[in-house]
């Protein structure tokens, strides 16, 4: 993802391909998917240190997309702080997405996406964009003030 004045573009890194240095530095969120988001919870706080988390049971997506197809879909997502590095889980509940997708391939869950910080937004759209030869996706999202700001 990458972040500027509250926008945010996801990217879904292919395995074993070398990625553009300015995508690979100051790395803001890391996300994962999770088969069962309590249970993700825990093992980040009780194994990774993770002190709390804000939990939303449902966060009302609107105008989700999946494939170029509107793609109404269900999640429980939480964020959290492992030292500067946000930690977003999502758990889907229903509808087909990137995330139900994701745990049909990984039933486990698993690192879905990450994102880093830029000082350029239209600059870091560019780099995402000549770097499609490993980059799967791109995702426009907004972030609401509370979750995108780490703790003091």
């Amino acid at each position: 993802m990458l972040l500027a004045d509250g926008a945010a573009v996801a990217a879904i890194v292919t395995q074993g391909e070398e990625m553009a240095s300015t995508l690979a530095q100051n790395v803001f969120q890391i996300g994962f998917v999770v088969p069962d988001i309590h249970k993700g919870m825990a093992f980040f706080k009780d194994k990774l240190g993770v002190p709390e988390f804000l939990f939303l049971e449902n966060p009302g997506l609107e105008d989700e997309t999946y494939l170029g197809q509107p793609a109404p879909l269900t999640v429980r997502l939480a964020f959290g702080w492992c030292g500067n590095t946000q930690i977003e889980l999502i758990q889907p509940i229903a509808g087909v997405s990137t995330y139900s997708k994701f745990l049909e391939h990984n039933p486990q869950g698993g690192m879905h996406h990450y994102c880093t910080e830029v000082d350029n937004y239209a600059q870091g759209v560019k780099d995402m964009e000549s770097a499609s030869r490993w980059c799967k996706a791109a995702v426009t999202m907004k972030h609401a003030s509370p979750i995108s700001t780490p703790p003091a």
